[in-house]
């Protein structure tokens, strides 16, 4: 079985112009994928020459990618044993104080964030969450 290998890959600007490809059996995937990632250590080939090489299971793979975040995961489900990772985290997550301070900046003229702190947007919020929690409830999700 043959793959399609980017030389330049797509997450570092590459495209799929005939001279940015390369066919490649898996274990030369995984191989190209390794070196990528020695020599710029991005996290997205790391993913690649794991899953490919079979060193990590799908699962793996799935909360890897999610590392990753952006527009690399849209769309793509989690499964339920993620969620339940995820939500375990989060219960335990705490941001000490310079954390809390780069995000604080990071919200500066956002202007989807005012007025968060207000008793009417936190029910507002509340309610919602509730609602969703009971449709995917109902759905099985």
């Amino acid at each position: 079985m043959k793959h399609k290998h980017h030389i330049t890959p797509k997450h570092m600007g590459g495209g799929d112009s005939p001279d940015n490809l390369m066919e490649v059996t898996i274990a030369e995937h995984a191989e190209e994928h390794r070196k990528l990632y020695e020599k710029y250590g991005k996290h997205e080939d790391y993913v690649a020459w794991k899953g490919l090489s079979a060193q990590i299971g799908k699962e793996e793979i799935f909360f890897e990618t999610s590392k990753i975040g952006g527009l690399n995961n849209r769309g793509k489900a989690k499964s339920k044993e993620h969620r339940n990772k995820i939500s375990e985290i989060r219960k335990t997550q705490t941001w000490d104080f310079n954390t809390k301070e780069k995000i604080s900046k990071t919200m500066v003229g956002n202007k989807n964030s005012k007025n968060h702190n207000s008793k009417k947007y936190k029910r507002t919020q509340s309610k919602a969450m509730r609602e969703a929690w009971a449709r995917r409830k109902a759905k099985g999700l």
